[in-house]
């Protein structure tokens, strides 16, 4: 039940997540993500959840979703940060920009920042998918682990 429940929502938010237009820039998608998201934070974390999924690569989404549920087995909570935001809590989002860094065919590098308990700038990795940008890696910054570098750790622990 749980799981067609799931597969609902995340059909109801793929097609939200696609609202911007096909044409779009990878910018422009990853600006109104980020706006949907931050709008989503109090909501119910299933309905967040499959938002953030839809937004993503296939491949990215998959890795995600093996490790949540191999560490929900083992009692763990895997990626125990919410990935999108770059944090473990969240307040209010405010000063939301997007700007396209880099662009090559079906690939492209955009910069997102934000202010939530203080100025944050994150980098998306994006791929073209199906006519859509989505996000296929997060790069934090700093001596942080990119998304994906993450999830290769965590698969090692759990996988």
């Amino acid at each position: 039940m749980l799981i067609r429940l799931l597969a609902a929502l995340s059909i109801l938010v793929a097609g939200l997540v696609g609202a911007v237009a096909a044409d779009d820039g990878p910018d422009a998608v990853a600006k109104a993500f980020y706006a949907g998201y931050a709008k989503r934070l109090d909501g119910p974390y299933e309905a967040l959840d499959a938002y953030r999924l839809a937004a993503l690569t296939p491949d990215l989404a998959k890795k995600i979703t093996a490790i949540d549920n191999a560490a929900a087995k083992a009692g763990d909570a895997g990626l125990d940060f919410d990935y999108i935001i770059n944090a473990q809590d969240f307040d209010k989002m405010s000063k939301l920009s997007a700007k396209t860094l880099s662009q090559s065919g079906d690939a492209a590098t955009v910069q997102v920042s934000y202010v939530m308990f203080g100025a944050t700038t994150i980098t998306l990795k994006m791929k073209k998918v199906g006519g859509r940008w989505k996000i296929d890696d997060i790069v934090y910054g700093g001596q942080q682990a990119t998304l994906r570098d993450t999830l290769v750790a965590l698969a090692k622990e759990y996988l």
